[in-house]
Formats: C-alpha cells, structure tokens, sequence
C-alpha cells in the first residue's frame, strides 16, 4: 500500500479482503463432497470472523455507509439459506442489531414511538429465527426448487442434498 505502517482502516481493508478470500476458498471446497467430516466450516469461520471484523471496523461516517453496511448484514443472513451455513445467519443478525442499536440510541433518540416500532422489530427478528431454526431445511429446499439450475449447481453439496 506504499506505507511503513498500516493504519487502523487499511488493516480493516485487509481484514476484509482476505475474509471474502477465504470464504471464497471455503466456497469451492464446500462444493465438493467429503466424506470424513466438514473441512470448510472452519475456513468458513475463520474467514467470516475476518470479513465481518474489518467490515465493522471500516468507519461508515454518514447515514448511507451504516445503511449499506446493515445491508451487507442481511445479505449474509440470505447467503445463510444459500450456503446452509448457520455462522452467516448469526454474523448477519448481530451485525443487524449493531445497527439497530445504532439508529436506537443516535438517530432517533428523541422519539417517543420508535422504541415500540424497535421492539416490534425485535420480536419479528426473534420469530424469524425461530422459524429458520424449525424450517430452515424447508426454506433451504424452497429456495433450491426456485433457483435456476446454473445457481443450483453453486450450492454447496450438502445444501443440495436437504433441498
């Protein structure tokens, strides 16, 4: 990058990039059937934790950067029911309520009638996730049946198997 020493956002950058990198790795060897055990759920993990990490760390100054970011978050949550892979769900959902919490105790601060509407929205978020943990072989199935056959075969081996 052209400097002695990396700053704190150009470490977050780097997090990031090498997460996205080592999913993509678990991607591929998820795409594989192994029989004595599940290889990627670490690499998964690891590079997750890593993705997720710089990503939470980039600083997002205005409005539309923490937007994205509780976006990005969702998209992990529907990359969960893609994959079959619960760690995207539960990175997602914490990353959603980071900025829930953010819009909580920032942005409207002062409104008497959004802490009912963010309670609502607790409660939906605790059903949905109850409704995952029960159907979510069902969804994944649903979800497989609906996608055309060039995205079915990017599903990882075990996730076409349950749908």
């Amino acid at each position: 990058m052209g400097v002695e020493e990396f700053s704190w956002e150009q470490r977050a950058t780097v997090s990031m990039y090498f997460g996205l990198a080592v999913v993509a790795v678990a991607w591929l060897i998820d795409l594989r059937r192994w029989k004595n055990g599940d290889f990627a759920y670490w690499l998964h993990l690891g590079g997750l934790l890593a993705f997720w990490g710089g990503l939470t760390a980039q600083h997002s100054g205005d409005e539309f950067g923490k937007a994205v970011y509780c976006a990005i978050n969702a998209g992990l949550v529907l990359l969960s029911l893609f994959l079959m892979r619960r760690a995207y769900a539960v990175f997602g959902a914490v990353g959603i309520t980071m900025y829930l919490g953010h819009l909580a105790s920032e942005v409207f601060k002062d409104s008497i009638l959004f802490p009912f509407a963010l309670s609502g929205i607790g409660v939906a978020l605790i059903a949905f996730g109850l409704l995952f943990h029960k159907y979510g072989a069902a969804i994944g199935a649903a979800l497989g049946e609906l996608l055309p056959p060039h995205l079915q075969e990017l599903r990882p081996v075990h996730a076409r198997e349950r749908g």
